[in-house]
């Protein structure tokens, strides 16, 4: 789940960040710079950062609670080539060979090039991007669906309509049953498999720090069937202004399944009784915001820019002490002010000269299971797997990226990423003396800790501390599964190295 902070700025002080008013905001340099500088930032922030949208000058100024009924007038923008959507209805498509295709609503389609009436489209949704010809008016603009790992295009999902409400009652942990104010909650939130965790763990901090910010940014029109969203966006002088979105609730589902496959996803049949959309509207509006779904993966994204275009304050990642004790103090502190807060877990972590792996003898096969700290099978960084001979006989051998190990000295190597299994045969005379001198250094990344039930790359909610342990929640679920386990100051700085936190503005001054 890409995380993107890697490469993010120096992190403010600790006490810097969490005492800087949002009074402050157009007097701080690194805020306004966060607009400029788009060489530091560590995803393509040229390409996700859009023009306003269809009506933004006419809103410009407005609060949440104004942009409404002017956001849901807008018109359509002006078909092009280049544009993603989806058949708004079932159609018999000719493609280029005069073959008839037919067509089902929803279906995800890119238009190759746009006339008055006709336009000429590639065909997505298992139809492995077919071209031909449909009605211009068969066509409605929505995000990109995000593109498959393997072959680099579309995935086969369509855009399926679903309804319910925005909010719903607390959930019964007994009875399975809604009761009480219907609220966001920080239980609805529920990744999917859209790689954003930036964005739905900053929906989750925001959510449980200030529940408020969320309801009053998004409203629903009877009448259109269209939401309305508004973001905050940062100025160069450091101030924000609202940036409305208004999207309707088709939403990227597989073709056989009943449920949306991002925001909203728990592999359960869509309910509308049980199940909330503000998630999955929201993220729709971000992801139509910064150019498409695809673009919220590829590109990657920071938790405290997010939780900005949420609250319209100022965000922060923090310098996380290496002092356990100032560490736990400036994280009671934060639960203290009820600040949204979100912890990124590191890339990867890495095992130098490991040995007492490798078994075999005379040229090979030498065989080993590359391991985590906790003595399990590791699921390895491609390009930082090496193997040394500590007698110096066999030399070095790394891998190439592509599954094979590659030395002077070796005969015929491979690696498998997803298992760490490592295999090397040495030419005639080059072995090592013995499979102890083989030292194994390399990073490995996924699942970090089976402990704590940590993984890389990825954000998490901050909850509190408690009875001296860091709560931090997962924005994959409320399962039980998915959630880390508390951990203590030492933990945390082991496997975490970025901290964002949010200064909301009064509860007055978001309405």
């Amino acid at each position: 789940m890409p995380r993107g902070h890697e490469q993010h700025r120096s992190p403010l002080t600790a006490y810097q960040a969490l005492h800087q008013g949002s009074a402050q905001a157009a007097a701080a340099p690194w805020l306004i710079q966060l607009k400029r500088d788009v060489a530091g930032l560590p995803y393509d922030r040229q390409l996700a950062q859009l023009t306003p949208s269809k009506g933004q000058a006419a809103l410009a100024g407005a609060s949440r609670t104004e942009t409404s009924a002017a956001a849901v007038q807008m018109e359509e923008a002006e078909i092009s080539a280049g544009m993603f959507g989806m058949v708004t209805r079932d159609l018999a498509m000719k493609d280029k060979d005069g073959s008839t295709v037919d067509l089902k609503a929803g279906e995800a389609v890119e238009i190759v090039s746009a006339g008055k009436t006709e336009l000429t489209v590639k065909v997505w949704s298992g139809h492995g991007g077919i071209q031909g010809k449909i009605p211009t008016d068969a066509f409605k603009e929505q995000p990109r669906i995000s593109d498959n790992e393997d072959t680099k295009k579309p995935e086969n999902y369509v855009y399926k309509q679903f309804s319910g409400k925005l909010f719903l009652g607390k959930k019964s942990a007994r009875s399975g049953k809604r009761y009480g104010k219907q609220a966001p909650r920080l239980e609805d939130v529920l990744q999917g498999s859209l790689g954003d965790c930036y964005l739905l763990a900053s929906l989750g901090a925001v959510v449980a720090a200030r529940p408020d910010i969320i309801q009053d940014m998004i409203t629903y029109d009877s009448g259109s069937k269209l939401f309305t969203v508004t973001f905050q966006e940062l100025q160069d002088d450091g101030s924000f202004k609202p940036h409305v979105e208004v999207v309707d609730s088709y939403l990227p589902s597989s073709i056989t399944s009943k449920y949306p496959k991002y925001a909203g996803n728990d592999g359960k049949e869509w309910d509308p009784k049980d199940m909330v959309l503000w998630p999955a509207i929201i993220e729709k509006a971000y992801a139509q915001w910064q150019g498409g779904y695809k673009a919220l993966e590829e590109h990657g994204g920071l938790a405290e820019e997010v939780m900005m275009a949420l609250t319209g304050g100022e965000s922060g990642s923090i310098e996380i002490p290496s002092d356990e004790k100032e560490l736990i103090n400036l994280l009671k502190e934060i639960q203290k002010d009820q600040k949204p807060a979100c912890a990124g877990s590191r890339n990867y972590m890495r095992e130098a000269n490991k040995e007492g792996l490798f078994a075999g003898g005379g040229s090979g096969p030498y065989t080993a299971t590359l391991i985590t700290a906790e003595g399990l099978p590791a699921e390895l960084v491609k390009g930082k797997v090496s193997v040394a001979d500590q007698g110096g006989k066999a030399g070095t051998a790394k891998d190439d990226k592509n599954g094979n190990m590659k030395g002077s000295t070796v005969q015929d190597g491979t690696v498998s990423y997803e298992g760490g299994a490592v295999s090397i045969t040495y030419k005639n005379g080059k072995n090592p003396k013995a499979p102890a001198d083989l030292k194994a250094t390399y990073n490995y990344h996924g699942l970090l800790s089976k402990a704590l039930n940590i993984y890389g790359e990825h954000y998490y909610i901050f909850r509190g501390v408690k009875s001296g342990k860091i709560i931090l929640h997962n924005p994959w679920g409320p399962d039980p599964s998915y959630q880390p386990k508390p951990m203590t100051a030492a933990e945390f700085l082991m496997y975490f190295d970025a901290l964002d936190v949010n200064t909301p503005p009064p509860a007055e001054a978001v309405r």
